[in-house]
């Protein structure tokens, strides 16, 4: 709650606040899904899939996370820091393996090419 965080501005000003983090947040889940859906036309159903299991694996493990947090430390501040950084450590962590993976599919993509080239002959 807003009210145990200490907030003492003028609660009009968190309209605007929470409309534009609502927008964003929206257009980025609409941005997301549109790149994911054109990046490879034949995985369609798959890059959909792997995108919905990790928002509720992000759900889960960032409310896990924050509610470990908030109990351990019995103030909002230290649990809100948590979920800021937890985005960075997961893209830090994930960036090597996502370059690996990005190496193996466009090997494997030449490959099917090369595959359907000899068919076609």
């Amino acid at each position: 709650s807003l009210i145990l965080t200490g907030w003492t501005a003028d609660w009009r000003l968190l309209y605007p606040l929470v409309t534009l983090t609502g927008l964003t947040g929206a257009g980025l889940f609409t941005t997301v899904a549109v790149r994911l859906l054109d990046a490879d036309p034949t995985l369609r159903g798959a890059a959909m899939a792997i995108s919905s299991a990790g928002f509720e694996a992000g759900g889960a493990v960032g409310t896990a996370m924050a509610g470990i947090v908030l109990a351990s430390a019995g103030r909002f501040g230290p649990a809100y820091a948590v979920l800021a950084l937890a985005p960075v450590v997961v893209a830090t962590l994930l960036g090597p393996w996502r370059a690996k993976e990005d190496a193996t599919m466009r090997e494997a993509t030449v490959r099917l090419g090369s595959d359907v080239a000899r068919s076609e002959r």
